[in-house]
């Protein structure tokens, strides 16, 4: 053997193929894992019986080989067996490569991350490439990749592990597993093997698998059984040997939340209140069931945040399932303290919930917050909270996790809770951090002035901290010259006094040390009324050239009076936020008002400029002179990345122009967040902002801003299914268009009117929006736009029975994407163009349509490189589908669900929850052309709870259609499946989707003449 693997290999996972002895021969499947070249462990009880045995590698890849198999060895207490490979009877395609040793384990601290790999039931796919003796598609397993979590702490008298997978579809065989022939699977914890299926409990649920632990070989085998195992695949002796697995293997892309901030590498003193914190058991919540809160209390700029944090570092390890960090905003300056349910909200995306999922209601999103947080250890930091009720619905019920709320007052009605007030650092710690902030040879430890100076300071860490940092970024002061300008600078500013303590001092001694440029942009940033500033919005602040706002920053940072959490972000200090507002407050009204416009006439811009690059159409031309200084954002994926980046900070300066009444900024602003409220949600908060854009820019009499707020307005009623709104917007909006002559953005709108027209089964009127549209594009010799306005008619078309038109409007829209380059318009163009032809009859055409854009498909879907952004990933999953509906009409069903499962993959990866919804649909359908209708039923039923969570109305009906199609082929779901498709037809009729309802209509009328009842 060679050295030891790095974890669970998909190339060694074996399929264990058994013939009984009965008559007939019966075969069943098991799974198993190579340990070495020639011996696989599996589970004892899938050999019972066997007359003959075969293992299969590589199943169904092009490195595929079978070999015959004999027990090596086998124990039916601990239901564990190994096989030993005989020759093969399909020989491997080259020569078997050495097979790395396993690490054996055992759990130590439960719940661990896991994965598994195996040949389950509901794996069974028919094979169409290979038709049996009866013409039938003979049938083979393909293998599941199971991930979830393990304890040892369950199943504790029957010595398994438990472990939580994803849950198949029921079993079309009631009294069958679906997960039979995944005994014998190996269970990996990242690079340790702690287990191997034996068993599926149906009582605890169809996610529920039990693994027979590898510790428990030692305590139930004899020395001499236990040696001739340890001996024959590499087990330790002993289990102190085995490896500890205390952890997930977490590897950045779980998704697990790991949000502290960074820590300080100065910490220094507050052992006691470290030690109070760090001393938990590894159930925090003990015998009593009850969440572990610790209220960390005292006034600004003693610590509170910078000791959470660090004691959130030390713990990490100890919750392994995430470090939740919450800003509540209790105390910032010119921010209202954060409403516990856009805190849930924004945690809630955290953890990947789109925000169409998330509730509107508090109690319900504390409930889901809650859910997710559910039998995991999860740290919680609620950082500078201002009252009880702002915490409590952030409050986890699960004992498992512990909660640091810093707060500047006690929080006396937080039931449950440890308060842990803080005081300023005792003498000894605040000179060793004063010290060792300074910097090495900057002070004595015996210098007496040191302790002055800590005196002078309060013993407050934040004070200290600046007081030294004016030492160590400046040579030539002494400390006698440091402590000289604190005595002198003690009178000013006491309103940061606690009648001992000044802190404002602090602040005023190192503003003043300050350039004239530095106090002018440190005043500036105040002004601003996001969270975060990058250099870019900072020299429109200040009116100054980019690389002298750069060095400015830095020189803040310096100082200690800015933070640069990430690299090019700056964020200020609450204390320090509030003193330099305070100090912005003596500029003249006039200069305030000056730098506050320009800052969001940046965003503006920029926004828009961002959103353009992410959006097919034109833009209504902007207010206002472009700003001096802005990042260069030449492709989409840069611009999406930037608008991300920036949410809070468009949005807060959205709400600040709302607030004072700045129409200008709030058409503006509203404009550069379409595309991120577009795609990101919530589409409640899209559809009162752009109505609210819509009426500021009708105020203004800015009627091409109105129009391109109703435009942006109608997509977002169009993918919430209102439909007749929709419509209605983009109509005003392509009248206002015309109204300013702006002949691209009529285009732009008249085409979007024709989609929602179209969704309504309102053909004509689509039609005739499309063909003004076209007409549009024409005159400006916009290709994009006639390729997108002629795509949609053809397809009206096809749907009117008008074949002629539709092939001539489908070939012109294909001949400009060929002008342009655009390969999956092309595909999915040629895709329609070959059903066209098809209903002619020219089925030459159609083959030669089908073909060109199976090509492309197939080219776009397997390319090497990786998409490198959000539009070419979109374009990956779009080929993927249209490879999988290609896949499908030539009825190579095996395949169409590979593009679909692919495609949905990637919409997964993404959080493109829309996408995901509609493309369940459609792989739902796969399943019931291929007459799979158990797995079609279950799909379609995830694609309804996907569409209801999104809000997609039409994709709903889909669902509901599907589903009592589905029911309606079973035996006993006749009943059932004409509700279900009455469902569907009062979802299209809502929708005014007229040929949908004719169709739900006729089968439903059909089934009343063949059943009289």
């Amino acid at each position: 053997m060679t050295d030891r693997s790095g974890g669970l290999d998909p190339q060694r996972v074996a399929e264990v193929i058994i013939s009984t002895a009965a008559k007939g021969g019966s075969r069943r499947c098991g799974s198993g894992y190579l340990l070495a070249r020639d011996l696989v462990l599996t589970a004892a009880h899938v050999l019972d019986g066997a007359a003959s045995i075969r293992v299969r590698l590589n199943a169904d890849q092009d490195g595929q080989w079978t070999a015959r198999a004999q027990p090596a060895w086998s124990d039916a207490d601990l239901d564990i067996a190994v096989l030993r490979i005989l020759e093969a009877s399909v020989d491997p395609p080259g020569p078997v490569p050495p097979v790395a040793r396993v690490r054996f384990g055992r759990i130590v601290r439960p719940p661990v991350e896991c994965e598994t790999m195996g040949f389950p039931r509901f794996k069974v796919r028919d094979d169409a490439a290979r038709p049996g003796a009866d013409g039938r598609p003979t049938q083979y397993r393909d293998c599941e990749h199971a991930t979830g979590h393990a304890t040892n702490w369950a199943n504790r008298r029957e010595g398994t592990l438990e472990i939580q997978v994803r849950e198949p579809a029921p079993d079309p065989d009631r009294g069958r597993s679906p997960w039979e022939g995944m005994s014998g699977a190996p269970v990996f914890c990242g690079d340790t093997l702690v287990g191997v299926i034996g068993k599926h409990h149906p009582k605890d649920g169809p996610g529920a698998l039990a693994a027979y632990r590898v510790d428990h070989w030692y305590q139930r085998l004899d020395a001499d059984r236990l040696a001739e195992l340890a001996a024959l695949i590499g087990l330790p002796g002993k289990p102190g040997g085995l490896t500890q697995v205390t952890a997930p293997d977490h590897r950045g892309t779980d998704g697990t939340p790991r949000q502290l901030p960074a820590t300080t590498s100065a910490f220094t003193g507050r052992e006691r209140e470290l030690a109070q914190l760090l001393d938990i058991t590894d159930d925090p919540g003990g015998s009593s069931g009850t969440v572990v809160i610790w209220a960390i209390d005292g006034m600004a700029g003693i610590g509170k945040t910078t000791l959470a944090v660090h004691a959130g570092h030390r713990l990490a390890e100890r919750f392994p399932d995430g470090q939740l960090f919450v800003d509540l905003h209790g105390y910032t300056r010119g921010m209202t303290p954060r409403d516990p349910a856009d805190a849930l909200a924004a945690v809630l995306q955290g953890y990947g919930v789109p925000p169409g999922r998330i509730p509107a209601d508090l109690d319900a999103r504390a409930a889901l917050y809650r859910g997710r947080l559910a039998g995991t250890r999860t740290l919680i930091i609620l950082d500078n909270a201002r009252s009880e009720a702002q915490v409590r619905p952030l409050l986890p019920g699960d004992s498992g996790c512990l909660v640091l709320v810093t707060s500047r007052r006690r929080l006396g009605a937080l039931d449950d809770a440890s308060s842990l007030p803080l005081d300023a650092l005792p003498m000894r710690d605040a000179v060793a951090l004063f010290r060792e902030v300074a910097g090495p040879g900057r002070t004595q430890a015996d210098d007496p002035l040191l302790e002055e100076i800590v005196e002078l300071c309060g013993g407050l860490p934040l004070a200290l901290r600046i007081a030294a940092a004016l030492i160590r970024i400046r040579p030539t002061w002494t400390l006698s010259r440091l402590a000289r300008r604190l005595r002198d600078a003690r009178p000013s500013l006491q309103r940061f006094s606690d009648g001992e303590r000044d802190l404002t001092s602090m602040f005023d001694l190192s503003y003043q040390n300050l350039t004239h440029d530095q106090k002018s942009l440190f005043r500036c940033l105040s002004l601003s009324p996001g969270a975060e500033i990058d250099a870019y919005a900072a020299a429109a602040l200040l009116d100054c050239d980019l690389t002298d706002t750069e060095d400015l920053l830095q020189d803040l940072v310096d100082h200690n009076l800015l933070a640069e959490p990430a690299a090019g972000r700056y964020r200020m200090h609450d204390l320090i936020r509030a003193h330099a507002h305070t100090l912005a407050q003596g500029d003249p009204a006039d200069q305030r008002g000056a730098a506050v416009q320009r800052l969001l006439n940046y965003y503006g811009h920029t926004s828009v400029s961002a959103d353009t690059r992410t959006f097919e159409y034109a833009r209504h031309e902007q207010h206002g002179s472009a700003p001096a200084h802005a990042p260069a954002l030449p492709s989409p994926h840069e611009a999406y990345t930037w608008l991300r980046a920036e949410r809070a900070t468009l949005e807060a300066c959205l709400a600040l122009a709302t607030r004072q009444g700045w129409l200008e900024h709030v058409v503006t602003l509203t404009e550069g967040l379409a595309e991120l409220l577009y795609a990101d949600g919530p589409w409640s908060r899209a559809r009162a902002l752009h109505a609210a854009a819509a009426a500021a820019a009708e105020h203004l009499g800015d009627r091409g801003g109105q129009a391109d707020a109703l435009n942006n307005l109608g997509r977002v009623l169009h993918m919430t299914g209102e439909y007749v709104a929709a419509a209605d917007a983009h109509a005003r909006a392509a009248d206002l268009f015309q109204q300013v002559s702006e002949r691209a953005g009529q285009a732009d709108a008249l085409n979007e009117l024709g989609r929602v027209l179209r969704s309504t089964g309102d053909y004509p009127a689509a039609a005739d929006a499309h063909s003004r549209a076209l007409a549009l594009y024409l005159e400006s010799n916009d290709l994009i736009g006639q390729a997108g306005s002629l795509g949609h008619r053809g397809r009206l078309r096809r749907l009117t029975g008008d074949t002629a038109g539709a092939v001539e409007d489908l070939s012109q829209a294909l001949s400009r994407y060929e002008q342009l380059g655009h390969r999956l318009s092309q595909a999915k163009t040629l895709t329609v163009l070959g059903q066209v032809r098809r209903a002619t009859g020219d089925e030459a055409g159609a083959a030669d349509a089908d073909g060109r854009a199976l090509t492309i498909y197939q080219e776009l879907s397997e390319q090497s490189r990786p998409p490198s952004g959000h539009s070419e990933w979109l374009d990956r999953a779009g080929a993927l589908i249209g490879l999988g509906r290609m896949r499908m009409t030539v009825e190579d069903y095996a395949g169409a669900l590979d593009a679909h499962a692919r495609a949905l993959d990637i919409y997964r990866e993404m959080n493109s929850y829309d996408n995901e919804a509609w493309a369940t649909n459609l792989y739902a359908a796969v399943f019931a052309a291929a007459g799979d209708t158990a797995h079609a039923l279950a799909t379609y039923r995830d694609a309804l709870r996907l569409t209801r969570e999104v809000q997609h109305r039409d994709d709903e009906a889909i669902a509901l259609e599907g589903i009592g199609a589905m029911l309606l082929r079973s035996t006993e779901g006749t009943g059932q499946g004409a509700e279900y498709l009455n469902q569907a037809l009062a979802a299209y009729r809502s929708l005014s989707m007229r040929p949908d309802v004719e169709r739900v209509q006729a089968r439903l009328d059909a089934l009343t003449t063949t059943d009289p009842s």
